[in-house]
């Protein structure tokens, strides 16, 4: 989880590609689920000030997380994957909280022409007939990319891209990596590739720790309540 987390306003925008997938994959989305599965769907997971995390959303995050591993590596760490995704959407609802209290919201028609632009990308009534084909509500999936698109947006306002790097940390950085590349730093120091590689290193670095420290205030300023009757109940399940 230490990524530097402001990539992930590219990365995330993946997310619309694949979600078709991801729902289909997910049983629990179908059609036909009974009022028991609904109720047990909308199950509180987490309070994080005032927001809610459910089961339904920590269900389709792991999904989500579960694409970028092995199947192998996933068995092996069920739990701990199951730690990632929940510390992640508590995260998430501390950043979309946060950008909610200075002003930033993801409004209606910023979800509507958004949600338009997806459907855009498939021929005429393909995307809502992909749905129905496949027994995923519409509100389901709306809800989830709504999600998505407010945690970009809330990212995109709050995380300063632009830092400025000290030419002394800049210079520390790249004779780090000469050291560990094994390269004369008179050698290769004109080589455009190497001096933006380690020049973006370090611009992530000081972002991170900066998005870091955000988080860290956040979470001693918000009142973050887990259900841990619930949360026990999706550790013990060892269903992938």
């Amino acid at each position: 989880m230490n990524t530097f987390k402001a990539d992930r306003i590219s990365k995330l925008r993946r997310f619309m590609k694949k979600i078709i997938f991801i729902f289909i994959i997910i049983g629990l989305f179908c059609g036909c689920s009974t009022e028991n599965e609904k109720k047990s769907r909308n199950k509180l997971i987490a309070a994080v000030g005032s927001s809610k995390i459910t089961l339904e959303d920590f269900e389709v995050a792991f999904e989500v997380t579960k694409l970028g591993y092995s199947h192998n590596y996933v068995l092996k760490n069920l739990a701990s994957l199951k730690e990632d995704v929940l510390t992640q959407l508590i995260e998430e609802e501390l950043i979309v909280e946060y950008a909610s209290k200075k002003g930033i919201i993801y409004t209606r028609e910023e979800f509507a022409k958004d949600l338009e632009n997806v459907k855009n990308e498939y021929p005429d009534n393909v995307f809502e007939e992909l749905l129905k084909e496949n027994a995923i509500e519409p509100a389901v999936f709306e809800k989830r990319f709504k999600r998505e698109m407010a945690v970009k947006k809330a990212l995109s306002a709050i995380i300063n891209v632009n830092v400025e790097v000290a030419e002394e940390d800049l210079r520390d950085a790249f004779l780090k990596y000469c050291e560990i590349n094994k390269l004369n730093p008179d050698d290769v120091r004109d080589d455009t590739d190497i001096t933006e590689a380690v020049l973006m290193s370090v611009k992530r670095k000081k972002i991170q720790s900066d998005y870091d420290s955000l988080l860290d205030e956040l979470k001693k300023t918000t009142q973050i309540d887990i259900d841990r009757e619930n949360w026990a109940e999706v550790l013990k399940e060892g269903k992938l």
